[in-house]
């Protein structure tokens, strides 16, 4: 769970230069988990209901909404070269360190590349997306496939990443060279027999408020290792 968390906030991908229009705006992934098995019950208390993504200029803002992973994880900011997580709860801000950061490269430089799958496509909120499928290590040492459904009406937004420049922000999901923005993501659950679908239920590419990424005043700051020991 731990390098869940570097992942995430590391946001490490190519950058993709083909012209496309770069989204800013708001998505809202809804999670589904169609799983059974011994270890069902466990994640479904887990999971958030939803995950809402904000995008601004150089900036991303994502939170959980319900379930355990909620209060875990707060809400995660990259905004103009710095990347933390603000737990409003607590009024502490986490950071990552140069350390963290490097874990979160060695990761995603362990991952294989998704693979685009000829002719197959989904329409979701009348985007078309075509299918990707990439195979990502796990926690415990195995390996879980992941299908990617995503729209190339968009590009994905460019976010300035510490001691990496200007990267993708579709490394969210674990891949270097998702061609556009994701709308749908299917992930295999070990040790259960199913898995768990994200999809986009809301796309609003209205502005975003500058308060979303701002950076709370008055708030306990504290190392990311702080907030990760479990």
């Amino acid at each position: 769970m731990r390098i869940l968390f570097v992942l995430l906030l590391t946001v490490s991908t190519a950058t993709l230069s083909w012209a496309q229009k770069t989204f800013q705006g708001t998505l809202e992934y809804s999670y589904k988990l169609n799983a059974e098995g011994e270890d069902a019950g466990m994640m479904a208390a887990f999971m958030p209901e939803k995950m809402i993504t904000r995008y601004g200029d150089n900036q991303m803002a994502t939170e959980m909404v319900g379930g355990m992973v909620a209060n875990m994880m707060g809400r995660i900011i990259v905004n103009n070269g710095q990347s933390y997580v603000v737990k409003d709860s607590e009024k502490t801000i986490f950071e990552m360190s140069e350390e963290d950061m490097e874990e979160g490269q060695e990761a995603f430089a362990n991952q294989e590349q998704a693979k685009k799958v000829a002719g197959e496509t989904m329409e979701i909120l009348g985007y078309t997306c075509h299918k990707y499928v990439l195979t990502m290590a796990n926690d415990g040492g195995g390996k879980t496939e992941q299908v990617i459904w995503a729209t190339d009406a968009f590009k994905a937004p460019q976010l300035s990443v510490p001691n990496q420049g200007n990267v993708s922000a579709t490394g969210f999901f674990g891949s270097t060279n998702i061609e556009g923005l994701p709308m749908r993501i299917e992930i295999a659950t070990p040790g259960a027999d199913g898995g768990l679908v994200m999809e986009v239920v809301k796309l609003d590419n209205t502005p975003v408020e500058a308060s979303h990424f701002e950076r709370p005043k008055g708030y306990t700051v504290k190392p990311i290792s702080e907030m990760m020991k479990f």
